[in-house]
């Protein structure tokens, strides 16, 4: 028996919380959390304002709470989130506002020579080089390197940075007169 995918139309204001399993698309206004083990779809001229737990998340209408998906988050260009967003992977198309946090819990792609590596040492197989005699040529002459310049200690550091204003505050302090006591 397959779960067939619940459908909130426009026009309709559901106030509360929704929880269950199998897919929801919201094409009116939910006022509440929703938690599903399902996926959600919030249609364009849909609205929820309520934090969202899901198995997947498609965001077209408006959004106002924070969101969490076990697989993924999608913000189309139509969509505005104003909440904190996390998903191992979440896509937020250009065109689309997001005001909040967004968080990747995935673990983070590592390059393939990387997990090859973790994994232990490589069998590395010998190689068998054979030399064959070729007709003699002149050796070629290294390429000319160029000189290094070195660096002489104490050579030419940048002057300390100065500041007009304490400068003055030094100036003046030298042309005042010393106070006196006073009695």
């Amino acid at each position: 028996m397959s779960v067939r995918s619940s459908l909130l139309p426009a026009g309709v204001t559901l106030t509360g919380s929704i929880e269950g399993t199998g897919d929801l698309v919201v094409a009116g206004v939910v006022e509440g959390p929703i938690e599903l083990d399902g996926d959600l779809v919030i249609e364009e001229g849909g609205a929820v304002a309520g934090d969202v737990r899901v198995a997947s998340l498609v965001v077209r209408g408006r959004l106002t709470g924070d969101a969490s998906a076990k697989t993924s988050v999608r913000v189309e260009p139509s969509a505005a989130v104003v909440g904190d967003v996390s998903a191992p992977r979440v896509q937020i198309v250009e065109g689309a506002r997001v005001r909040g946090r967004v968080t990747m819990t995935g673990e983070p792609l590592v390059p393939q020579a990387v997990r090859r590596r973790r994994r232990g040492p490589e069998r590395v197989e010998p190689v068998v080089a054979a030399v064959v005699a070729a007709p003699s040529a002149p050796p070629a002459e290294p390429a000319a390197a160029k000189p290094r310049r070195r660096r002489r200690r104490g050579a030419r550091k940048p002057p300390p940075p100065t500041i007009p204003a304490v400068q003055r505050q030094k100036a003046r302090r030298k042309d005042r007169a010393p106070l006196e006591p006073v009695s």
